[in-house]
């Protein structure tokens, strides 16, 4: 079983920064997901705010609960009206679109060593996680 944590929103970002190789940096939430023995399995920082927008980055799980957390997080609790996602990963592209993302554009030469980022964004009418609350039990 999979839980989530919130009450520390510094370690898990800083986890999520070293599995992706990137840096966020305040202000910035973070949700973050353990397993039975208390393992870090994935967290979902939320950062670069704006009333209408917020950048998110997932590190680890790209799993249903992830994206009710996510979604639950961003539409209610955040109340933005669009979220917007970044990668250099193909694959994470694809679960990206997957979970109900447009694709929106390329910001070129974003990540260090010239590495492409692929834009995504996802608009509250558009989310098909928010309405479901996140759960301990999936």
């Amino acid at each position: 079983m999979i839980r989530t944590e919130e009450d520390r929103p510094d370690w898990w970002t800083g986890w999520a920064c070293a599995q992706m190789g990137v840096m966020i940096y305040p202000p910035y939430q973070a949700i973050g997901f353990v397993d039975d023995e208390g393992t870090a399995r994935g967290a979902v920082v939320f950062y670069d705010f704006s009333p209408r927008n917020v950048e998110i980055a997932v590190a680890g799980l790209w799993t249903k609960q992830v994206f009710r957390v996510l979604g639950h997080h961003c539409f209610n609790v955040l109340k933005v009206e669009r979220v917007t996602a970044r990668t250099r990963n193909p694959k994470v592209a694809r679960v990206i679109e997957a979970a109900g993302f447009r694709r929106e554009g390329t910001a070129r030469s974003f990540y260090p060593g010239g590495q492409d980022a692929l834009l995504f964004g996802m608009l509250r009418a558009e989310c098909k996680w928010f309405d479901s609350l996140p759960s301990n039990r999936d």
